[in-house]
């Protein structure tokens, strides 16, 4: 996966960049997000972040963000004990991942544009709905085999940064999210691609 190889090569201009630029500073950061999967609904979502400012134009940034899909592909399909007529069950089920992006920033007055390789965890699922066709009691969903337990990505954002005082910055940003990993489900019984877009808003402390 192109994006695996990408990952060492963002660490490198990273550490190469810090030797360069021996003053330099940190930031922390806090983020929300309006999430949006290209197969489900807008979810919020949420995040801490570490940015390390390389020199003017140049920093790199590691964040940690939950977020959360639901996902309404699970169709089950039974005939029912008189074989008269099929019965069919449609899950809906929320997906939560872990997602944890490197990015290389370079910074302007006018606009900041990031880019790297992100890594989604697949951190577990609930059954939020359950509908039966034709109508009858339910019973909740055992178990939801989610192949692929790490999805690579790559991710690139656009903001642009308002100085409040001397020590916090915050952030407006669009973003976009390809993942190449599957999204399958039952050993590739149901699978997907997916991309993520939004937007967040970040607020930043020059520690």
């Amino acid at each position: 996966m192109w994006c695996g190889k990408l990952t060492p090569l963002v660490i490198s201009v990273i550490l190469w960049s810090a030797k360069g630029f021996p003053q330099n500073k940190n930031m922390i950061g806090l983020s929300v997000l309006a999430d949006k999967a290209s197969s489900a609904n807008v979810r919020p979502a949420f995040g801490i972040l570490f940015e390390r400012l390389l020199n003017k134009h140049n920093s790199a940034e590691i964040g940690i963000y939950y977020r959360s899909t639901i996902n309404d592909n699970l169709i089950v399909y039974t005939p029912d004990p008189g074989g008269n007529f099929v019965v069919s069950e449609q899950f809906f089920i929320l997906e939560k991942f872990i997602s944890i992006p490197l990015l290389y920033n370079y910074r302007s007055k006018t606009l900041n544009i990031s880019i790297g390789p992100s890594v989604d965890i697949y951190a577990g699922w609930k059954e939020k709905k359950h509908v039966i066709n034709p109508p009858a009691a339910t019973v909740p969903l055992q178990t939801y085999g989610f192949d692929n337990k790490l999805l690579w990505g790559a991710i690139a954002k656009i903001s642009k940064t308002f100085k409040v005082n001397s020590k916090i910055l915050i952030e407006p940003t669009v973003y976009v999210n390809p993942i190449f990993t599957p999204y399958s489900l039952y050993s590739e019984g149901y699978s997907e691609t997916r991309q993520y877009y939004g937007a967040a808003f970040t607020a930043k402390y020059v520690l």
